[in-house]
């Protein structure tokens, strides 16, 4: 693994690994490997030592015309089967395409050989050390609160390039431990802004509690405990994400919440609107089913404080402005909008008008026919009759 660390860009492939060169990285005492390494150099030793050299040379081209040498971006995700990227057989198997990885591997080099075990922190162990997780004690992966993580001892990438020169920095998902001496600003890397956990936070949170997903976590969701003698001594919550620098104490970033799980990557949800709504959706769901369960309202769904008639008019009224507000709709409205938007959405989704008018309540079509708001992309997409005639063949055809 030396040859690599000295000679190689590693492209591994949700944690970034960001890092800008200042000088050459010095060589490193000779490491004892395992087994089968010599086996693998005395079969390949000879090609190795070509492939070091031409990668040498590249590199004494780069840091000639740049004046240092090339930076690193090391990018790592999780739960990636074997061939998934990188093998266009693979990708048609698995039913998917990986064209612009699949590119890089082309260009660069695709590794077929893995030592470390199967799971986020052992491999993320892996790569950060250089070392089998048996070794570096990284074999379990974590879920909070779990008082574990790699030690200081550990020599970690980030540690050797610092001493080459190289400024280090690590974004996202660290997974190595809930303990001081095992957050990455203290593992070598200047700057870092990272996940103590895994994505577990997409389910740890009100939404899995209430989906059953999780028992237990959200105590405020659950109905009183008549056998509960005492709670002091139980865990209320943790720590999920943290930011700092090198030397100098951690902060707290954000909270365990759904919300603060997306905003660590809020590029992703720039892009995926749609599914932003399907899932507020579902999120809304588990959230009412949770207030039924809990509540089991009888002849209104949501009672006024006096435990008996419905919310006022105005309350409604109130909720739905500031909700307006909120997602920063300047368009004039009131709630009654939201009828309107519902009949356009079932009549576009091509539910017919007989149908909507039942489900709106109203005893005549016309009333039903006031609410219809078509979409411009509705009307441009509809087809003249005369659109559907063949095409009448001209005489050079």
């Amino acid at each position: 693994m030396n040859r690599l660390i000295d000679s190689t860009i590693i492209i591994t492939c949700l944690s970034l690994v960001a890092v800008s060169s200042l000088t050459v990285p010095a060589q490193a005492a000779d490491i004892v490997h395992d087994a089968e390494y010599y086996i693998l150099e005395a079969q390949n030793g000879e090609r190795w030592a070509a492939e070091d050299g031409v990668l040498e040379k590249k590199l004494a081209e780069l840091r000639a015309k740049h004046g240092t040498p090339p930076n690193i971006i090391h990018v790592m995700w999780d739960d990636t089967s074997f061939g998934d990227v990188g093998i266009p057989a693979i990708n048609k198997i698995r039913g998917f395409e990986t064209p612009n990885l699949n590119r890089i591997a082309e260009e660069g080099i695709m590794f077929t050989r893995m030592y470390t075990e199967v799971g986020c922190t052992p491999s993320r162990a892996a790569v950060l050390t250089g070392r089998l997780a048996v070794r570096n004690g990284m074999y379990v992966i974590g879920f909070p609160v779990e008082y574990s993580g790699i030690r200081a001892e550990e020599v970690t990438a980030a540690e050797v390039l610092s001493e080459a020169g190289y400024a280090t920095a690590f974004y996202g998902k660290a997974h190595l431990g809930d303990i001081e001496q095992s957050y990455m600003y203290n593992q070598g890397f200047d700057e870092a802004l990272f996940a103590i956990y895994n994505q577990v936070f997409s389910l740890w949170n009100e939404v899995g509690e209430g989906a059953n997903a999780v028992l237990g976590l959200k105590e405020e969701m659950l109905v009183p405990d008549p056998y509960k003698l005492d709670g002091s001594f139980v865990p209320k919550g943790f720590v999920g994400y943290l930011e700092g620098k090198k030397g100098e104490p951690g902060l707290e970033w954000r909270d365990t919440s759904k919300e603060a799980y997306d905003a660590l990557d809020p590029e992703r949800w720039e892009a995926a609107s749609l599914r932003e709504i399907t899932s507020a959706l579902v999120d809304l769901l588990v959230q009412l089913r949770t207030y039924w369960r809990i509540y089991q309202p009888d002849d209104w769904m949501f009672v006024h404080r006096n435990g008996t008639d419905s919310l006022p008019v105005g309350t409604v009224q109130k909720i739905f402005y500031q909700a307006r507000d909120k997602a920063g709709i300047r368009k004039r409205g009131g709630i009654h909008s939201l009828r309107h938007a519902f009949a356009t959405h079932l009549l576009e989704a091509g539910v017919d008008i007989h149908t909507i008018q039942k489900l709106l309540g109203h005893r005549s079509i016309h009333s039903t026919l006031r609410y219809f708001h078509l979409a411009q992309v509705k009307l441009l997409g509809t087809r003249s009759p005369l659109d559907l005639l063949e095409q009448v063949p001209t005489p050079e055809e």
